[in-house]
């Protein structure tokens, strides 16, 4: 049961953090779209080209994006994992107590017929 609140809270979790990466993903291309825009209308002033060429676009944001964007898709591989181990588990779980059942029915089978000789 805890495992099963736990997988559906990663999953919560992976649901919010995926919205959120597609709200970055959006502001990212907007934010290139910006910058090109700027770029444009830089390269079309003279007045002003010799002091603003030297502006760049800090590209560490956008590496920054991507190393977000890659750990999300590593917990979501990790969440799948964790859903598929949930399973085994539950799977595993019920054999034990088929076995346990299995045993304590012999067990009583066997008190039965011992009482009944």
């Amino acid at each position: 049961e805890r495992q099963k609140q736990t997988v559906q809270e990663l999953k919560q979790g992976l649901t919010e953090l995926e919205s959120k990466l597609d709200d970055l993903y959006k502001k990212r291309i907007e934010l290139i779209k910006r910058h090109a825009h700027t770029r444009k209308i830089i390269s079309q002033t003279p007045i002003s080209r010799p002091v603003v060429s030297n502006v760049e676009l800090d590209i560490s944001t956008f590496d920054t994006y991507d190393r977000m964007v890659d750990k999300v898709v590593t917990l979501e591989i990790q969440a799948e994992a964790l859903e598929e181990l949930a399973k085994k588990d539950e799977v595993e779980e019920e054999f034990r107590k088929m076995e346990k059942e299995s045993k304590v029915d012999s067990e009583l089978k066997a008190m039965k017929d011992k009482m009944n000789t």
